[in-house]
């Protein structure tokens, strides 16, 4: 399966990434204070961050099995964990 045993696994690294994105945006704040970045680099590099921490929301919900009105819409088990990867990625 890969480097990560389970779903519930996996959703819980996701979940560390998206608090990560978090504390680096807090982090920026600090460093653009300091003056060691312009704000105009400041916004770009947390609108990536945001971005990266909405990704994270919606892959967990979406690994949980929730629509955007957290309605169930699946429930998934570790075997075709790989297969749900796929398919929330494909274009």
């Amino acid at each position: 399966m890969g480097e990560y045993e389970s779903t519930k696994q996996f959703i819980r690294y996701l979940n560390i990434a998206k608090g990560l994105s978090g504390e680096f945006r807090s982090q920026l704040y600090v460093t653009m204070d300091a003056k060691y970045i312009k704000s105009i680099k400041m916004n770009d590099l947390k609108h990536q961050a945001t971005s990266i921490s909405k990704q994270c929301a919606g892959l967990i919900k979406y690994l949980k099995g929730y629509d955007q009105d957290n309605n169930v819409v699946k429930e998934f088990d570790d075997e075709n964990f790989i297969e749900i990867i796929t398919e929330f990625y494909k274009d």
